[in-house]
């Protein structure tokens, strides 16, 4: 699952298989009817949303869909909706598509988290070599330049 939003969802028939169909333009009405799509029917979302909430939606509005449609939109809620329980080497699986999306989320912030923190490691170093390379001794300079000291270690200007 993907963490994609779309503002647009609804469904469309091309050769006879009536599928839901998502977009974040309406123009993309043009593109499936240029694909040879019958019976369009893009419906704008409240908001930008996931494909799984996306669905949730349109199920709120079944009725008002052609039975074709409501076959498919009912099949991209069992698709993007529902809970899946598997079973490997004696451990119990539960999965959703928005547990995956959410897992998804995290772990590309937790990627991005990392990359920030070596950056910023990285102009740390870099401040701290720099500085390293201009440090001014401050006890053998001062504001009047460079200091020599004296035969009893007293310090006076250059």
């Amino acid at each position: 699952m993907t963490n994609k939003t779309f503002t647009y969802a609804g469904v469309s028939t091309s050769e006879d298989q009536t599928k839901i169909r998502f977009a974040n333009d309406i123009t993309r009405v043009k593109t499936l009817i240029r694909h040879g799509h019958d019976d369009i029917d893009l419906r704008e979302l409240p908001s930008a949303l996931l494909k799984g909430e996306a669905v949730a939606f349109l199920m709120s509005s079944l009725s008002t869909f052609e039975p074709e449609g409501q076959m498919a939109i009912e099949d991209a809620n069992y698709k993007y909706n529902t809970v899946k329980v598997t079973k490997t080497k004696g451990k119990v699986k539960v999965t959703s598509a928005a547990a995956k999306a959410a897992a998804e989320q995290a772990k590309k912030d937790k990627r991005n988290a990392r990359r920030r923190e070596l950056r910023a490691l990285a102009k740390a170093k870099v401040a701290a070599d720099a500085a390293l390379e201009a440090k001014i001794d401050p006890v053998t300079s001062g504001s009047y330049g460079p200091l020599r000291t004296n035969i009893m270690g007293c310090f006076y200007p250059a």
